[in-house]
């Protein structure tokens, strides 16, 4: 009587709920491939070598995969922990990550389930849906722009004044001509655009002529020297990040009459950049005596 008494009392295990069930997918999409994150607590303790099974439903397709430390795929469709040690006590939250499984073809609710050799069950609901992607749309306008002005900014001319061939003349805005370079260049050009494949400047144009003289053109890019009939521009960079191109480079002057040459290169979107250009005019002691003049014309391509 005494025995029946005690075996009446002993403690007895009993099966529970797991809880904070989770499963955190990447794609909800039918048929789409997912990488499922599943997350959940047992409230009941694991035992040495205990294992739990985590199980998709046959409407999932492909083979199941994970890299989670203790946990292997027994089968296409079951991942399972196994304790390595000396068991896990109770209240041990758990966490898988799946690869490998493809969605069911029907858009529906599919309970995922959890079965631990402790009793301890549970089980996730996924939402499988037609589409789950929202394509999302935006324009942004073209846009550019361009100006060619003298660096003083109040006309679009520049002058030499009265060249000797004693010496190397450069324009500037008032029109007397100097001994050295202008400091930013006599005249300006400034781009920007958002066109992916940035922008390139062109100018085009004749050498200085009076009626049907001419000063020669600095066609091969070279410094200027003095006492040599020639006529040319350079190009600086004031600000910005475009490349000149080699001709009109640094101590180069250069220009190729009739032609529509490139003088800067830019290769990405960029707010306004700022160029300087500087021209040179020198005569030899056979120059035609004249009033000489010419028209250089700038022209933006954005490559969009």
């Amino acid at each position: 009587m005494t025995l029946a008494l005690i075996s009446m009392y002993a403690p007895v295990a009993f099966a529970a709920a797991a809880t904070d069930l989770s499963d955190n997918m990447d794609r909800q999409k039918i048929s789409e491939a997912a990488t499922h994150v599943i997350g959940f607590t047992l409230p009941t303790a694991l035992a040495a070598s205990g294992t739990i099974d985590v199980t998709f439903p046959g409407s999932f397709t492909g083979t199941a995969a994970t890299s989670s430390t203790d946990w292997s795929a027994p089968s296409s469709n079951v991942v399972r922990y196994t304790d390595s040690g000396s068991g896990q006590s109770a209240g041990t939250a758990y966490s898988v990550t799946v690869t490998g499984m493809v969605n069911p073809s029907s858009a529906a609710n599919y309970s995922i389930s959890i079965s631990g050799s402790n009793g301890d069950t549970g089980s996730i609901t996924v939402p499988i849906l037609d589409d789950d992607q929202i394509l999302v749309t935006a324009t942004v306008d073209q846009a550019l722009t361009f100006d060619v002005r003298d660096s003083d900014d109040d006309d679009n001319a520049v002058g030499f004044g009265s060249l000797s061939s004693g010496s190397i003349t450069y324009a500037n805005t008032g029109g007397t001509g100097s001994g050295s370079e202008v400091a930013n260049g006599s005249s300006q050009f400034l781009a920007s655009t958002n066109a992916t494949g940035g922008y390139t400047v062109n100018v085009e144009g004749e050498t200085l002529t009076s009626g049907s003289d001419t000063i020669t053109a600095m066609t091969s890019a070279a410094a200027p020297t003095a006492g040599q009939e020639e006529f040319g521009l350079s190009v600086d960079v004031v600000s910005g990040t475009g490349t000149v191109s080699t001709n009109y480079a640094g101590t180069n002057y250069y220009l190729n009459p009739g032609v529509a040459d490139t003088v800067v290169t830019q290769t990405g979107p960029v707010s306004t950049e700022t160029y300087g250009v500087n021209y040179v005019a020198n005569i030899d002691g056979s120059t035609e005596a004249g009033t000489y003049t010419t028209t250089l014309t700038y022209t933006m391509t954005a490559n969009f």
